[in-house]
């Protein structure tokens, strides 16, 4: 998939690149060298920008500054942490029995990983196969539909497996409806790469108004997260960052970058 990706931005960068040049060359035929790419950029700019999502969204979502007026006047707003695949050290990662463990210590900010199965379910997993956290032999659930993986153990490999017993994966859905009812805050970390998790995430927040006040959506992936909020600019979006995002699938601090999304040919 991040193949077929790259190869259609490749191509839609050389169409771009070609039709620019072509219009430069137009217009340098009017107007000195340097005041025409100016005006290219200027123009680009405005083509493809998106509308600000509501600024009370955003301040709602991430709260005041520590340090400002309104983080002194209410602290209770400040973040002060966010619960990675909701406290996944603690209890089996991205499930209901993990966010209702930050929700009973007054964890009220989580964070979780989503991405499609073959049928579209938007269910929450970091990883792309369960492996790790089942110790399975299914390597993508993008492969497989929902029936076959929702009453899978996915505590079968965590430290602390002895204290949740069959757990089981969650659907996007359901960990909302969780969530919001707890007025927890969260960020939608988007892994999957296709249109059913655009359209899906797209869905769930017009399905669910109350979303754009309590939930941000982030993805390594700039192309996903601008497409999301190209559709729907009153999202509040971000981009995630780690070392060789791009290139590597996984990355440990460790360890380094490890399943290259594409091997070289070359050597």
């Amino acid at each position: 998939m991040f193949y077929y990706i790259s190869m259609f931005v490749y191509s839609g960068i050389c169409y771009v690149i070609s039709f620019l040049f072509t219009f430069v060359s137009m217009l340098r035929t009017v107007l000195p060298f340097g005041l025409d790419v100016g005006l290219l950029g200027v123009a680009a700019y405005y083509l493809t920008m998106l509308k600000k999502p509501d600024k009370f969204n955003v301040e709602n979502i991430f709260g005041p500054e520590p340090s400002s007026k309104d983080g002194t006047v209410y602290p209770e707003k400040v973040v002060k942490c966010i619960a990675h695949r909701g406290a996944g050290f603690d209890a089996p990662e991205n499930t209901l029995e993990a966010f209702k463990y930050c929700a009973e210590r007054d964890c009220n900010f989580v964070e979780l990983d989503v991405r499609t199965s073959k049928d579209g379910q938007l269910v929450l997993l970091h990883d792309q196969g369960l492996e790790r956290l089942t110790g399975t032999n299914i390597t993508n659930v993008k492969s497989v539909d929902w029936d076959t993986i929702k009453n899978i153990d996915i505590g079968a490999t965590h430290p602390n497996r002895h204290q949740f017993k069959e757990v089981h994966l969650c659907r996007l859905e359901d960990a909302l409806d969780y969530l919001l009812s707890k007025n927890c805050r969260m960020i939608i970390d988007v892994k999957g790469e296709d249109k059913q998790v655009i359209n899906g995430i797209l869905n769930t927040f017009s399905s669910r108004p109350l979303l754009y006040k309590f939930a941000a959506v982030t993805t390594f992936n700039p192309l996903i997260l601008y497409q999301i909020r190209k559709k729907d600019p009153q999202i509040v979006g971000a981009i995630s960052y780690r070392p060789y995002c791009f290139s590597a699938q996984d990355y440990d601090a460790e360890n380094g970058p490890s399943n290259p999304r594409c091997v070289s040919s070359v050597g």
